[in-house]
């Protein structure tokens, strides 16, 4: 695939749209990946969910916990930490 971007958009130094693009094609490989080495089956749910971001990923995280967390009663709802770091 090539990007097809055009102005404004079309000065991309970082190579974006070409990850972008490639998005779908990461996603079946992930798919595929898992088929050939499926997780384990958990025999206990985990008290404690941590999830390591930065950024919006870490903003991202927190809105998915706090979803979780208002949508489930509190004895089923476990703990979320979120780890947010930064780049120094």
């Amino acid at each position: 695939m090539s990007p097809t971007l055009e102005p404004p958009f079309a000065n991309d130094p970082r190579g974006m749209a070409v990850l972008v693009e490639g998005i779908p094609e990461q996603i079946e490989r992930a798919l595929a990946q898992l088929s050939a080495a499926p997780w384990l089956h958990v025999t206990r749910i985990p008290s404690t969910l941590a999830v390591g971001a930065m950024g919006g990923s870490a903003i991202a995280a927190d809105l998915t916990a706090d979803a979780l967390l208002r949508s489930h009663p509190a004895p089923d709802r476990g703990r979320f930490a979120t780890i947010a770091g930064r780049r120094s």
